[in-house]
C-alpha cells in the first residue's frame, strides 16, 4: 500500500473519530438542555443529594479502574 494511500485513510479516520465525538458532545448537551427544559427545578433540587452520591460513587469506580 502507497504511503499516499495510508496518509488519506488516516486523515479520514481523524476526521471521523472527530464528528463522531461531536455527535456525542451534542447529544450530552441537547439531552441535558431537554432535561433542563421538561423538569421543573424544584423537581430536579429535590434530587440533588441523590446526584450527588452517585457522582461521588463513579468518581471512585474511575478512581480504583485508573489505579
Amino acid at each position: 500500500m502507497p504511503t499516499s494511500d495510508r496518509r488519506e485513510r488516516a486523515q479520514i479516520s481523524i476526521v471521523l473519530d472527530l464528528v463522531l465525538v461531536l455527535l456525542f458532545v451534542g447529544a450530552a448537551v441537547g439531552g441535558l438542555s431537554l432535561v433542563q427544559y421538561l423538569v421543573p427545578i424544584e423537581q430536579r433540587q429535590a434530587h440533588n443529594d441523590v446526584a450527588g452520591f452517585i457522582y461521588a460513587v463513579l468518581g471512585v469506580a474511575y478512581a480504583v479502574l485508573l489505579g
